[in-house]
């Protein structure tokens, strides 16, 4: 692929919406080159500051502004009533014959389910509910690692760790430290949205403080990302 093309797979990388045979093939390509590794630390150290940046206020009389700005709608020509008129008393009893109607099919559906098919359908409806999952904040994985990402997210137990890996992706293990020292991380649990599963995070961590997740791998740091900082626990 052309350097251009492999820089717009970077950046969709960055953003999060890289997917598919893009991942392993800019995978393939920071292992192989040096220079290509360098230029995508550049930009997602350069994208992370961009975040990090005060949003600006937004002045309070900007709708009026925009708006006064904004040229008068055209009039539109009034198109002949092709709709019949009713006098308030058959609308009435169209109504009223209509939610008799409506009324009689409800009671009789609802007699032939019977409280066995009620109960059956209300258990399959809860069976079928996903587990809730929230992203907070994301993060591409260290390039030494592979193609993919780990995210802070919220589960209805708290706060953990999700990572979207590709099938290509070197073997490692994950440790989690914040600023009181290493944290413990729970087993894998299933979650909606998340193939690999989630591992839950101490009651310790907030996701209002910064916290720092290291890929090892035989005693070597494949890199290390921060997340955290982003939104309240």
């Amino acid at each position: 692929m052309t350097d251009a093309a492999i820089i717009a797979l970077m950046y969709a990388d960055i953003d999060g919406e890289l997917e598919g045979e893009g991942r392993a093939v800019l995978a393939r390509r920071l292992l192989e080159d040096p220079e290509c590794r360098a230029l995508y630390n550049e930009l997602q150290g350069l994208c992370q500051r961009l975040d990090a940046l005060p949003l600006a206020a937004v002045p309070d009389d900007l709708r009026t502004t925009v708006l006064a700005q904004l040229p008068a709608p055209p009039l539109r020509a009034r198109t002949p009533r092709l709709v019949p008129r009713f006098s308030g008393q058959r609308l009435a009893a169209v109504a009223a014959g209509v939610g008799v109607l409506v009324g009689m099919a409800a009671w009789l559906h609802a007699g032939s389910l019977g409280r066995a098919g009620t109960a059956e359908m209300a258990g399959t409806m809860l069976a079928s509910a996903p587990t809730r999952t929230t992203r907070l904040v994301s993060a591409p994985l260290p390039p030494a690692v592979g193609a993919g990402r780990v995210a802070l997210v919220r589960t209805a137990a708290g706060l953990a760790l999700a990572l979207e890996v590709d099938a290509e992706h070197r073997s490692f293990e994950l440790q989690v430290s914040d600023a009181a020292g290493p944290v413990a991380l729970g087993a894998p649990i299933p979650a909606a949205g998340f193939p690999n599963g989630v591992r839950p995070l101490p009651a310790t961590v907030s996701s209002a403080a910064p916290f720092t997740v290291s890929f090892r791998s035989q005693d070597q740091l494949l890199g290390t990302v921060v997340l955290g900082g982003k939104s309240g626990r």
